[in-house]
């Protein structure tokens, strides 16, 4: 099922907070893993988790490695997030 959330907005989401560390349309990494294909791939990079929407929330919450924890994103922005996540 696809995300509740606005893609448009998601994309604004990802350029403010994830842009700086990961590319949106490859799978090369930045200063993170590049994120292209992220929730069709069987799992995500750097944690090895299926890739589903609660391991990336999980992930924006409380992060593996280097990464910083994304705890102040509301619910909606989030969902957005995710709903961008699904296009790329």
């Amino acid at each position: 099922k696809a995300a509740a959330g606005d893609v448009a907005m998601g994309g604004a989401v990802y350029e403010k907070y994830c842009a700086f560390c990961h590319h949106s349309g490859s799978t090369d990494p930045k200063l993170g893993p590049g994120l292209a294909g992220v929730l069709k791939a069987e799992t995500l990079p750097v944690s090895g988790r299926p890739a589903t929407v609660e391991n990336i929330v999980s992930t924006l919450r409380e992060p593996i490695g280097t990464m910083p924890a994304f705890t102040k994103l509301t619910e909606e922005e989030i969902e957005d997030l995710i709903a961008f996540l699904e296009t790329i």
